[in-house]
């Protein structure tokens, strides 16, 4: 029990120190992000993994595997990402990147049971800032704009300036403990609580008519949400050589609440309050839950120094209620697969393969800042076994997006890089 004791403090005040701001950017489902160790950055596929405490989230009920003792497990992945899109002849772009998204493990495992908690980033779209604003901002300007053409004389725009940055994290907290019922089957169970924030921020400036009145919008808002699921787990090890690891997220219900920051359009320097209200609708609520998934793997260790896995994620989108976005998804699913091998003791490497189906139907591929498109990842890495206690685990994550053009005629493009770097101590 002293072992445990002294890990609750420790991960208290880890927790004291992180989470300022957190960016996300990969999904595996619409929603959902599946990076969520530098363990899963060098491999790409974790679901039946028994060695490490990320287990925590993709194979909980595998954590049984450990030995017995108290685990701590810390990383971050540093994400260098280039989205952009094309929309009226025009290049919108950002190069922003994640510098902070980072995921914390911590497992006391004794005998036959063992109980897990971890704070991570399950999902949402990530953190973008154009600059030179987007096909949003556009399509907003060009709404306005023929509103006001003909109290201004004409159509006519000059001088136009745009900018958009949008943010959106999911932050997670989860509990559960894990039981081997016998030496080939265990069980686990827990409770994830998700808080949800969504922050966008837009301006737009130009001249318009032919005695080019200045128009000026500014938006500022802010999204909100909380929910509850649960995660249950089984692991089979039928053979000494083969692990099997699976694990059912339940949905998590969302309901998102609007609070409006800033909100204002000014036509010749005098506000606009008609226009201004159309904007955005202060403590207006959006239904969008983060789906049910089933993850699924198998180990096999194909001699003693070289292990293979393949996993398969199925995200059930359709089954979660949504205002508007989900509607345009079919169930979104994945696949990949791994090898591990031992060089050295203290050194192993590792590379994967991942393609991941998002499901978009009739071209209708989300926001065009950053894009629901399918795609397939690379990822190579290694292992070091400092000390027997201590892992120190580095991984290179290449995401490459498939190029796509939206039913309004919107060409999509973006490709991601992550480094992933993390250690594991046990006491």
């Amino acid at each position: 029990m002293k072992n445990l004791f002294i890990l609750v403090k420790v991960f208290i005040c880890i927790l004291t120190l992180i989470f300022a701001r957190v960016d996300i950017l990969f999904a595996g489902g619409v929603d959902e992000n599946m990076n969520q160790s530098a363990e899963y950055t060098r491999t790409l596929n974790r679901n039946a993994s028994t060695d490490s405490a990320d287990a925590s989230f993709y194979n909980p009920a595998g954590l049984v595997k450990l030995g017995d003792g108290s685990y701590i497990s810390v990383s971050n992945q540093f994400i260098l990402k280039n989205y952009k899109h094309e929309a009226s002849g025009a290049e919108f772009k950002t190069d922003y990147p994640t510098l902070l998204f980072p995921d914390i493990y911590a497992v006391y495992k004794k005998d036959r049971w063992s109980a897990f908690a971890s704070i991570t980033v399950p999902g949402g779209g990530g953190k973008v800032d154009y600059k030179d604003g987007s096909s949003t901002t556009l399509g907003l300007r060009t709404q306005i704009a023929s509103s006001l053409s003909s109290a201004l004389g004409g159509s006519t725009v000059t001088n136009s300036s745009m900018s958009i940055m949008a943010d959106s994290y999911y932050l997670a907290g989860t509990l559960g403990g894990a039981y081997a019922v016998n030496d080939m089957v265990s069980l686990s169970i827990g409770l994830r609580y998700i808080s949800v924030t969504n922050f966008t921020d837009g301006a737009e400036a130009w001249k318009q008519g032919p005695a080019a009145v200045p128009v000026t919008v500014d938006l500022e808002y802010e999204e909100k949400a909380q929910g509850v699921g649960g995660i249950i787990g089984i692991n089979i090890s039928p053979r000494k050589e083969l692990n099997i690891g699976m694990r059912y997220e339940t949905r998590t219900d969302l309901n998102l609440e609007t609070s409006v920051r800033k909100q204002s359009v000014t036509v010749n320097g005098a506000a606009n309050a008609s226009l201004s209200a159309a904007l955005a609708t202060n403590g207006k609520k959006k239904r969008n839950d983060l789906p049910s998934m089933l993850g699924s793997g198998a180990s096999y260790m194909v001699s003693p120094e070289l292990r293979a896995e393949v996993d398969f994620n199925y995200f059930f989108t359709q089954q979660a209620n949504a205002d508007d976005a989900k509607k345009n998804y079919k169930d979104s699913w994945e696949s990949g697969f791994a090898l591990e091998y031992t060089v050295m003791p203290k050194l192993n490497v590792s590379a994967g393969f991942l393609y991941t189906v998002l499901g978009a139907k009739d071209a209708n591929f989300g926001p065009a800042e950053n894009p629901d498109i399918d795609s397939w990842s690379i990822a190579t890495g290694v292992l070091y076994k400092a000390t027997p206690d201590l892992n120190v685990n580095l991984g290179l994550l290449k995401t490459i997006y498939n190029e796509e053009k939206t039913s309004t005629n919107i060409k999509l493009n973006k490709d991601v890089l992550d480094i992933g770097l993390g250690a594991q101590y046990r006491f």
